[in-house]
């Protein structure tokens, strides 16, 4: 878990879930971190006003993609890392 400035906004970032090491885990957040910088600011802006809206879901989504793309299952019950994304 990390506190982060992004786009004006300090939030915590944390990944969850996937069978990671330590390491793992923090090159995962700082891949989370990096793509939620790439996002237009007003839009990231809109996403974190309401966790409850489709703005939200769709970053959270995107993000949650862009984890799986790069994770290899070691097993039928080991689920891809997800993120957390929360106003500090």
């Amino acid at each position: 878990m990390g506190k982060h400035n992004i786009h004006g906004i300090e939030v915590t970032v944390e990944v969850f879930q996937g069978n990671l090491t330590d390491v793992s885990r923090g090159r995962c957040v700082g891949k989370v971190v990096n793509l939620l910088r790439e996002m237009d600011a007003e839009e990231f802006r809109a996403a974190m006003e309401n966790v409850y809206s489709k703005a939200n879901a769709a970053m959270l989504s995107g993000v949650d993609a862009a984890l799986e793309s790069g994770y290899t299952k070691r097993g039928a019950d080991d689920f891809a890392p997800i993120a957390s994304i929360n106003v500090a």
